[in-house]
Parts: C-alpha cells; structure tokens; sequence
C-alpha cells in the first residue's frame, strides 16, 4: 500500500500472495522493499504458497515449507517485472534487499536448506542447522547511448561510422537474438553476440536524393522484460549548393 502525501488516501494497495491457508504461521511476510530509478518495487519475504504468483522465474518449483522470494513490481503499469522463489527443502525466509550496482538486486536471510540453490558461492555447504545466505541477480533492462545525426552532402563522402554502447544494466552477459536495421542505406556491426556490446553504425547514403531520412535499430534480448530496444536513427541528405547558400548566409550573419 502507498498513502498520499497528506496520509488521507491510498494511492494503490494491492495483494501479493497465494491461497495456502496455514494453522499458524502466516502464509505470506514481506520482510523488505526497495524502490528503484524506473520507479518500480523490489519486494523480499518469504511464502508458504505453492502458487504464488511468479513470472519470469530463477526457481519454479516451492520447495521447502517456507521459501524466499523476491518480487520486481511495475505499479504504475499494474505488471509484474519478475517474480521468483528462492529456497531448499527446508525453511528459507528473506529478510533485506538492497539495489545497485546498475539493475543487480540483493537479497539476505535465512536458511535451513542444505539444498539452498548456491552459485559462484563463497560458502558452499549449510555449515549448521541454520545459516545466513546471500543471494545477487540482475533482471537485463535495456538501454543505449543515442547516435547523433549522420548528416551527407552529395557527391562528398560517406558520414563517419558511428559506435554506441548498449548496455543491459548487468555485468553479466546476455545472448541477443537479433540485431536489424529497418532500413538497407543503415549498416550495423555488433562488437559481441551479447549485451552490454559496442554496436557500429554505417550509412551508405547513394543514390538518396535530399532530404530526412529516418530508421530504426533493433536489438533484441529475449531474457529481459521487454525484450527489444528500439534506437532511432536519422540521416539528412542535402545537395552542395544548399549548402553553399547555407554556409554564405551564415557568414553575412
């Protein structure tokens, strides 16, 4: 739930949760929650539901009593980004969350599972009936530097070839599907087959008589949310003699 400014109204409330009815202990907690720069919510708790809502998961299957999970909300769209458990056999419980660097996402708590899912691990075995664990992953979130404008006098050369960097929010790798121009006069050079890449930008302007010419890149990652990120491009073509006037009448200027 958020209130308003003044504490008189909800902005949005809303239930997170499944439909295991326990004796005792509460079906779903939420422990955490953090708020990042797309606006959305990062919530970490634990549940006791078999059918919890998830969406885009690291873990499909609840496995112990009680598992971990750790939510990425886009209120404002009334969608969620990703939704996933995280536990063992036994009970496995969220209790912090912490965002940075880039889209990368931290979740703390607390394990009984000797079959906590474990990776790059420091610590690989539960070293007692309970230990503390610690958990990173990024959700792929795309994004690029915008190329400026590739601008061609005719009969002169080429543009320079542009490179820009497109970037994922994470430091780890992921593989892209598909990289395209919508236009042919619009030549591409992935620097990688995965995200974050440098990609070059070529134009080959002949035979496009004056005026605006626009396309679009295409890049698609089909691990993040939305998986295509679409940069604009825009290629203006001018004859020399317009130039030429451009030019004199900055000068009387």
């Amino acid at each position: 739930m958020r209130l308003s400014a003044d504490g008189r109204a909800a902005n949005y409330v809303s239930y997170l949760g499944g439909s295991f009815s326990g004796p005792v202990s509460l079906d779903e907690t939420i422990t955490a929650l953090r708020i990042d720069g797309h606006g959305h919510l990062h919530i970490a708790g634990h549940t006791n539901s078999r059918d919890f809502p998830q969406h885009r998961v690291l873990q499909a299957d609840h496995n112990g009593a009680f598992d971990a999970f750790a939510v990425r909300l886009d209120h404002a769209n009334r969608q969620i980004i990703y939704s996933t458990t995280w536990g063992g056999a036994k009970n496995d419980q969220a209790q912090a969350v912490a965002l940075g660097p880039g889209e990368a996402v931290t979740i703390v708590g607390e394990s009984f599972s000797g079959d906590l899912p474990v990776s790059n691990a420091a610590q690989a075995k539960l070293g007692s009936t309970n230990d503390a664990f610690v958990a990173q992953f990024c959700d792929p979130w795309l994004g690029s530097q915008q190329p400026a404008r590739f601008r061609f006098v005719r009969g002169g050369a080429p543009p320079a070839e542009q490179e820009i960097a497109v970037w994922s929010g994470c430091v780890q790798p992921f593989e892209t599907s598909e990289v395209k121009a919508s236009e042919g006069w619009l030549k591409l050079t992935p620097g990688a087959t995965s995200v974050p890449m440098p990609l070059k930008l070529a134009v080959n302007p002949e035979g496009l008589e004056p005026g605006e010419y626009k396309a679009t890149v295409f890049v698609t990652v089909p691990e993040a949310f939305y998986r295509t990120l679409e940069i604009p491009v825009v290629l203006e073509v001018s004859d020399p003699a317009v130039e030429s006037a451009t030019a004199s009448r900055r000068k009387r200027g």
